[in-house]
């Protein structure tokens, strides 16, 4: 559905690099709201991995 419809399916797809992964992962952990009421604990090694592997 994301190909029909023209959605990237990478980070890389909007020219993110990963020289930007711990930036954004640093912005991502500011975002309380939504990681208190997640199942699991995230940490900030887990929101790196998580950008890493979209790219």
């Amino acid at each position: 559905m994301m190909q029909r419809f023209g959605i990237p399916g990478r980070l890389s797809d909007l020219n993110i690099e990963n020289i930007e992964i711990d930036e954004m992962a640093r912005s991502a952990m500011k975002i309380q709201r939504l990681l208190k009421n997640n199942v699991r604990d995230v940490s900030m090694s887990d929101a790196i991995f998580i950008y890493t592997k979209a790219i």
